[in-house]
């Protein structure tokens, strides 16, 4: 919103500047042809308005000086800038949009077969982080959850009594306090409110930086490391689907 109202007072600066010039030079050019023609007919198609508007830009373009030419020039970069971050924060939201539609679509009991696949994914795409992690390409800290969207399935997690089945690679003594908080939140039911899903995504986040940091120590396998990330990030998925997370 802060970038919208930025951008609409630029375009309303710019209007205004453009305008002043206008009728600066519409003073000093008297009664004569110095000022902007107005066409007649009235319409998106009056005659001669191509060519009227063509030259009166034209003319306010020549009465500037060069510091106002490269004040209005800048001010023309900078609404570009602004006008592709405004774009790419639309797309950026209608991407997330999708994300979480694709995985309420994925809950439902006929999408099985197609979330067994997306689950295939999310598995390959572990296996290429590991590979990624091992030749130190990429900071443990930096690699969050997987992006193929997927739901864990009913062998993993019983969403009717709120129990998981926990991957024997984060049984360890590196994970136990993490692996304990995720696990009596859900047990608790207590992710009931926008903070506390946010609190429970930051545990996951937590948990998923300490598997890779393992993963980049050669720790763990990658089969073993692929099945633990994909279960992360699925709990993770799990809260992502819901209204608590916008």
């Amino acid at each position: 919103m802060r970038n919208i109202l930025t951008l609409s007072a630029l375009v309303f600066s710019m209007a205004i500047a453009s305008q002043s010039h206008a009728q600066s030079g519409n003073r000093g050019g008297g009664g004569g042809g110095g000022g902007v023609s107005s066409s007649s007919g009235g319409g998106f198609g009056g005659s001669g308005s191509g060519k009227s508007l063509g030259s009166s830009f034209g003319g306010i373009g020549n009465r500037l000086s060069r510091a106002e030419q490269q004040q209005l020039a800048q001010q023309q970069a900078e609404f570009r800038q602004l006008q592709a971050l405004q774009e790419s924060q639309l797309r950026a939201e209608q991407a997330k949009r999708q994300f979480k539609q694709t995985l309420v679509q994925l809950a439902d009991s006929d999408s099985r077969s197609v979330n067994s696949r997306q689950n295939r994914q999310a598995l390959a795409e572990a296996k290429g982080d590991f590979k990624n992690l091992r030749k130190k390409q990429i900071a443990p800290n930096l690699l969050g959850p997987l992006q193929v969207p997927f739901r864990l399935t009913d062998k993993e997690i019983d969403r009717e009594k709120f129990t998981v089945t926990w991957p024997e690679s984060l049984e360890g003594e590196e994970f136990e306090s993490l692996v304990q908080r995720v696990d009596k939140a859900i047990k608790d039911r207590a992710i009931t409110s926008e903070e506390s899903a946010a609190q429970f995504l930051v545990d996951l986040g937590q948990l998923n930086s300490a598997l890779n940091r393992v993963a980049a120590e050669g720790g763990v396998d990658i089969s073993s490391y692929a099945k633990a990330r994909r279960f992360i990030t699925g709990l993770a998925n799990e809260v992502r689907a819901t209204d608590l997370v916008m």
